[in-house]
Parts: structure tokens; C-alpha cells; sequence
């Protein structure tokens, strides 16, 4: 918003933002805390790092036109 025009944030954006990347941040931080073996800790980090760039995309340009994204 500072160089551009195109983007039209209001506050709610930004929380919303916020709470999702920390959820994502506090999920990962238990999965890597609670987890013992590598191979499923990989697995759980790599499906809720695919999760959070499909909720991301939705919530940004509506790839899957859900109610998420205001279609």
C-alpha cells in the first residue's frame, strides 16, 4: 500500500493475516516439538506448509472461488 495503489488492506486484512501465520507458526513449533521421528516430522510440516499456501492463495485471489475468498 505504501508503493502501490493496487492493494486496499484495511485493518481486518492484517489481523486475519496475522492470526493465520501465527496459527501455522504455533502448529509447526508443536509438530516439531511433540514428533520424534524425522520421517513423519517432515511429512506433518510439509502437508501444514502446503495447507498454508493453499488457504494463503484462496484468501488472496480465490483459486478455488470458496466463500473464503468473497465469491
Amino acid at each position: 500500500m505504501k508503493f502501490t495503489d493496487q492493494i486496499n488492506w484495511n485493518l481486518s486484512d492484517f489481523f486475519l493475516s496475522a492470526i493465520i501465520l501465527l496459527s501455522f507458526s504455533l502448529l509447526a513449533n508443536f509438530i516439531i516439538q511433540k514428533i520424534d521421528n524425522k520421517n513423519t516430522r517432515i511429512f506433518s510440516l510439509t502437508i501444514i506448509i502446503i495447507f498454508l499456501i493453499l488457504v494463503w492463495a484462496e484468501l488472496a485471489v480465490g483459486i478455488f472461488g470458496s466463500v473464503l475468498a468473497g465469491s
